[in-house]
């Protein structure tokens, strides 16, 4: 979904320390990225403004009040030009949300900064200055550059490979180990060739994602038939399955059948059975905003009702990761390379593996 661009992005508060790694280390060196769990999956949202929120955290603070929980998962979504992470970002960190960003090479005012470009090291300045930002958020995060590429006039599926892979190359080399890098198709482009000439090569993702709707009756799509969660992400699950990579469904969502009442109710509690049978999905983000289509999931007292239920289901709150502590040491630098100002990398070494609530 192309959302309305708008600053944010998410760490870890104590509520969900325990599922990420833990750090013993300097102040501004970056956090190890988050584990996905190994069993259940990330219940999370992208959230809109409603009529009666001004403001991201209003509008986040009331959705959550609604559906009774606290995401685990915040999606949002940054044009090539914008600075990230930002002071809503530190905010939903510390209410206990892990950040899934989408960074985009179009910019707030609507131009395109090619693939090509960012490849060749061109862009290097504005990709090194998001690196500095996010070791200094200090926070693990999702990163997807550029979600759902195909057909955006920013260059060949070649020049995406490139740039997606460049951007991974630029952050490890300027130090950053506080990201897990996902690849952020559509859901309709898995079971095409595009889907193989878009990947970035297994070395290169940690995640495979997709964002996928139920179409029917949005006013966008008139000729859209109604389908089911399993068949809008059958052909993404068997491609991530090939690949042997953790998924994440990064948007999902449907409208109200207006001729069937509860069947959007009826949608999402099969979307929730569906999700359980495909235990390597690990995280699931509901798109709770109205463009293209009126998909909130308060639409309806039975569509409410359902996504509650699905909110609550043990399934979607995972136990913890077991924690592992870990020591940073910045090496010292050669003598020969007194003079150089680049970065060095942290090593890490492991001093103690336990699980949450054994003995320290």
């Amino acid at each position: 979904m192309r959302a309305a661009v708008r600053g944010g992005a998410v760490a870890i508060s104590i509520v969900l320390c325990a599922t990420l790694l833990i750090l013993v280390a300097p102040a501004g060196s970056s956090a190890p990225p988050p584990p996905l769990p190994s069993t259940g999956a990330l219940f999370g949202a992208r959230v809109g403004f409603d009529a009666t929120a001004t403001d991201r955290r209003s509008a986040q603070a009331t959705f959550e009040s609604t559906v009774g929980r606290t995401m685990a998962l915040d999606r949002e979504y940054y044009a090539w030009n914008e600075a990230w992470p930002t002071v809503d970002d530190a905010w939903s960190r510390d209410a206990g949300r892990i950040l899934y960003v989408s960074w985009n090479s179009r910019t707030t005012s609507k131009t395109w900064t090619s693939w090509a470009s960012i490849a060749s090291g061109a862009w290097d300045a504005t990709i090194d200055a998001r690196a500095v930002d996010l070791a200094a958020f200090g926070a693990p995060i999702i990163f997807s550059f550029h979600h759902e590429p195909e057909g955006d006039p920013a260059g060949t599926t070649a020049d995406f490979v490139a740039a997606y892979r460049h951007i991974r190359d630029r952050f490890q080399a300027d130090g950053l180990t506080n990201v897990l890098y996902a690849w952020t198709m559509s859901a309709s482009t898995f079971g095409t060739a595009s889907a193989n000439a878009y990947y970035p090569g297994d070395d290169a993702v940690d995640v495979v994602a997709s964002d996928g709707y139920n179409w029917a009756y949005c006013p966008s799509k008139p000729s859209a038939t109604w389908k089911s969660f399993a068949q809008i992400f059958q052909a993404f699950h068997t491609f991530g399955a090939a690949h042997d990579k953790p998924m994440v469904i990064a948007e999902w969502g449907t409208n109200e059948d207006p001729n069937t009442p509860g069947r959007k109710a009826t949608w999402i509690d099969q979307a929730s059975t569906q999700l359980m049978r495909w235990p390597d999905i690990r995280g699931a983000i509901y798109y709770n905003e109205n463009i293209a289509c009126p998909r909130q999931v308060d639409s309806s007292p039975s569509s409410l009702a359902s996504f509650r239920q699905m909110g609550a289901d043990p399934y979607f709150s995972p136990p913890p990761a077991p924690r592992r502590t870990l020591r940073l040491r910045r090496p010292a630098r050669p003598a020969s390379d007194a003079a150089s100002t680049g970065p060095r990398r942290w090593s890490a070494t492991a001093v103690r593996s336990t699980s949450p609530g054994s003995a320290a």
